[in-house]
């Protein structure tokens, strides 16, 4: 499984290097990957999109993702777009993102 560490800062003026940083971690896939966002202090809808886009890559490749330690803002903003269970029943129930 491979592991994975979210930045700080999660916002769209830095997706573009998340992104690329992923692609690679993507590529050494096993099949899974793990995310931890305890870090994650800003972060807005692009970084959920881009969950959400790698997750369903990995899906593709009968992969999985899973979000471990999400920060309160990860929740926080997962919960205000209504994307918390796009990420799986692991971000929404244990990690306590609210509904």
């Amino acid at each position: 499984m491979t592991q994975f560490s979210l930045p700080a800062d999660c916002t769209v003026g830095r997706i573009r290097e998340l992104k690329a940083a992923l692609a690679v971690e993507f590529a050494a896939a096993t099949p899974s990957m793990t995310l931890t966002a305890s870090a994650v202090e800003r972060c807005d809808a692009t970084l959920l999109q881009l969950l959400v886009a790698l997750q369903r890559a990995l899906a593709g490749t009968s992969g999985t993702l899973s979000i471990e330690h999400a920060s309160t803002i990860v929740r926080e903003t997962a919960a205000a777009l209504g994307m918390a269970d796009l990420l799986g029943p692991r971000l929404e129930h244990v990690q306590g993102a609210r509904p």
